[in-house]
């Protein structure tokens, strides 16, 4: 089984590479793909997608099943029916935290979000059952929601508008793997 794991990653950093471990480990993948959003809809003054999958080349470098899939499509449901059409002999599981998972009844088509997808969720121990909410808010087709979920708390306090904030103030962030930090000072991103 692989696992797909989304997002914009504007810069990927120790905390989404922490999930994307416990995901192999808890999730028992045999593989993790990270795909990088080329086009958010839903963010503005997002770093050029080139730069962004860059970064994420080298965060995953010495990752053990783990590699980038440049799909440069929508990152909607019907762009990834398309992605998993063209892997036909892959099954595969969304990797995703509880805030994403709280919010899939608001995706067009839930229908058929619930019938054809299958769903990893990283829980933070913190947090409510968000799972049975959506089950429930779902009705007779939260029944058929595939989600498993698996405890993650690692690097809780990391996030990447966070880090770009710190960068612009000419700081260094702790969340930024070595190499990515070298890539943005090298290439003058965020400043």
């Amino acid at each position: 089984m692989i696992g797909l794991f989304t997002g914009t990653f504007d810069p990927v950093h120790l905390g989404h590479m922490a999930l994307v471990r416990a995901a192999l480990r808890e999730g028992g993948l045999d593989e993790m793909w990270l795909l990088v959003n080329a086009d958010p809809a839903h963010k503005i003054d997002v770093m050029a997608y080139e730069h962004r999958l860059a970064m994420a080349e080298l965060a995953v470098r010495d990752e053990p099943g783990v590699r980038v899939v440049d799909y440069r499509e929508s990152h909607t449901y019907a762009g990834f029916r398309a992605f998993m059409a063209a892997w036909p002999r892959e099954q595969f599981v969304f990797v995703v935290g509880m805030d994403v998972m709280a919010g899939i009844d608001r995706w067009d088509d839930i229908k058929s979000v619930v019938l054809d997808t299958a769903f990893l969720v990283a829980q933070r121990p913190s947090v409510g059952d968000e799972v049975a909410a959506l089950r429930q808010r779902l009705g007779r087709v939260g029944d058929l929601l595939d989600a498993r979920e698996f405890e993650f708390d690692a690097y809780n306090m990391a996030s990447s508008r966070r880090i770009r904030e710190l960068l612009r103030a000419g700081e260094q962030s702790e969340w930024l793997d070595a190499r990515v930090a070298e890539y943005i000072s090298h290439h003058s991103l965020y400043l």
